[in-house]
């Protein structure tokens, strides 16, 4: 599907409403927009990225890829995600990408 400009304005209201705090924690960089939603890079992570999609139901799925030997692995997931639990699901994507 082509990027246009509802795909490109899905995007930016995701992005608006990641709380800045979690977008700082993770290092988050190189908001891509991608088919209902959102990509982004995860700073100190090496090939890691959020990915965030806009569901039928206007919730959000949060999917954590990392990408090993041209292979995406998916390390974490959320489904029927609110936009006011973005916060907490970016703190819950951070211990999936450093287990302590």
């Amino acid at each position: 599907m082509p990027i246009t400009t509802e795909t490109a304005d899905v995007a930016r209201t995701i992005y608006s409403q990641i709380p800045f705090w979690s977008k700082a924690r993770l290092g988050v960089h190189k908001p891509q927009v991608i088919e209902d939603g959102l990509r982004l890079k995860v700073g100190r992570a090496r090939l890691t990225f959020i990915e965030i999609t806009l569901d039928v139901m206007d919730t959000y799925t949060v999917k954590v890829i990392k990408m090993k030997k041209q292979e995406r692995v998916e390390i974490y997931k959320a489904e029927n995600v609110y936009n006011d639990m973005l916060g907490d699901i970016f703190d819950a994507a951070d211990k999936a990408i450093w287990p302590r």
